[in-house]
């Protein structure tokens, strides 16, 4: 059938047809386009009642300055929090939807908001974030939904924002870099004919990205040299050939040079971070965050010593037992971990099959190793680490369900600080459910 046909057809029937062209006039509002108990509120008010004091701190634009305003940490902080309930987690798509979507647009408040503006916030130190956790957990304190708690520590694996094409060896990272020295040089050497024909802003650029490509290189190249060393003063029991063998198969990516490969969940290799998250048994809230290129033994210790820092802050006391798995239980961090907090039990269970074999005491253990394993396979024992896996992997689940299964910013300190986002966007929804009664509504 032809379309004259076809519009006669059309004729026959009553049919409402869009008109794009009508003029309206209409009295809007940005307020009235959202329902009273929608998410954005809640949200924008958490914010409020959090401690932003140290996102102004290097905020230049001054009242009585020239300058134009800084648009309000609160709102970038606002929009982050939304975009991840939502499972959002790319700069760009944020930016789009503040101009699309109501509720982004009810945060921004008429305030013109661009991709750079919102990556660079997710990007700050994350000293910044780690206050801002502080707070979200002052203000469940003040509400008397945090208390005094065990705590439980596991760690994930997330793949990073660089491909296995990046990683390199040391003969391949030095030809890299006499490449890059060779186009800087190639770059400033340019007459004044050739920069009016291609342009002062196009080769402006130009050296800016040689010049961050060359540091990115030098990076990798002592990260590299660091990766070496750590492989020479390991004192586990292997062969020179292992060792030899390991130090032939060092890489370090020139994209991301503190990545490193990491045997994943489903078995396969990837660059990776080990993100590590300390979360309260009762409340399952995260109060602490910690971000490693290694793997989880060694990281027992140092997250301890933050969650205490954090938890001296608020006033209350460090737990009376720590919930982790056999990865953890190394006779170095036990050892470590008992010699800082000796009023806490690290509840981890051993790795070896025989936990007759496991309790047996050696010469040379320490006095802390001692107790360990004297608790080790108890009924306390087991009944205690029953609560890890409703903790520590509840948190785990939660982040990774709203997109934080893929990194996307570059070093291990942009790595920490959307860390610490994730774990803030999660403390506001537990203080959410915990407020309302729910339970666990995540």
């Amino acid at each position: 059938m032809n379309n004259s046909s076809t519009q006669s057809a059309q004729k026959l029937y009553k049919i409402a047809h869009p008109s794009r062209h009508q003029m309206e006039f209409k009295e809007e509002c940005l307020d009235n386009f959202l329902p009273p108990n929608h998410k954005a509120r809640k949200i924008w008010d958490f914010v409020q009642s959090l401690d932003t004091n140290p996102c102004f701190v290097k905020i230049r634009s001054m009242q009585g300055r020239v300058g134009r305003p800084t648009t309000s940490p609160h709102v970038l902080l606002c929009l982050w929090l939304y975009a991840l309930t939502e499972g959002i987690s790319s700069g760009r798509k944020i930016a789009e939807l503040t101009m699309l979507h109501d509720a982004y647009r009810w945060i921004c408040g008429g305030l013109s908001i661009n991709r750079t503006m919102v990556c660079e916030f997710r990007a700050s130190d994350s000293a910044l974030f780690h206050q801002l956790l502080t707070s979200s957990l002052a203000i469940m304190l003040r509400a008397d939904l945090l208390t005094s708690e065990d705590l439980a520590q596991d760690g994930t694996r997330l793949q990073a924002a660089a491909g296995f094409n990046t990683y390199r060896g040391e003969n391949s990272l030095s030809d890299l870099l006499a490449k890059a020295d060779g186009y800087i040089k190639e770059v400033e050497s340019l007459t004044s004919k050739e920069l009016e024909e291609v342009g002062t802003r196009k080769v402006s650029a130009r050296r800016r990205a040689a010049r961050e490509q060359k540091e990115r290189l030098e990076e990798a190249q002592r990260e590299l040299t660091q990766h070496q060393e750590d492989i020479k003063d390991n004192k586990a029991s292997r062969s020179k050939k292992e060792v030899q063998k390991k130090l032939e198969n060092c890489r370090a990516s020139h994209v991301d040079p503190t990545v490193r490969k990491m045997k994943m969940g489903d078995g396969s290799f990837r660059l990776a971070y080990n993100v590590q998250f300390a979360t309260g048994t009762d409340s399952r809230t995260i109060v602490g965050v910690q971000v490693t290129n290694t793997l989880d033994p060694g990281t027992l210790a140092t997250t301890m010593m933050q969650v205490h820092t954090r938890l001296k802050k608020l006033g209350l006391p460090f737990s009376k037992h720590w919930v982790a798995d056999s990865a953890y239980s190394s006779a170095a961090d036990i050892t470590e971990a008992g010699a800082l907090f000796p009023n806490c039990k690290v509840i981890a269970p051993t790795t070896l099959k025989n936990i007759k074999l496991a309790k047996k005491p050696k010469k040379d253990d320490s006095k802390e190793l001692l107790m360990w394993k004297k608790i080790l396979g108890t009924d306390e024992f087991k009944d205690i680490y029953k609560k890890r896996c409703s903790t520590a992997e509840f948190s785990n689940m939660t982040t990774k369900e709203r997109g934080f299964e893929r990194l996307r910013v570059r070093g291990i300190g942009k790595v920490l600080s959307q860390s610490l986002l994730y774990a803030l966007m999660h403390n506001m929804m537990r203080f959410w459910d915990l407020s309302s009664g729910a339970g666990n509504l995540i």
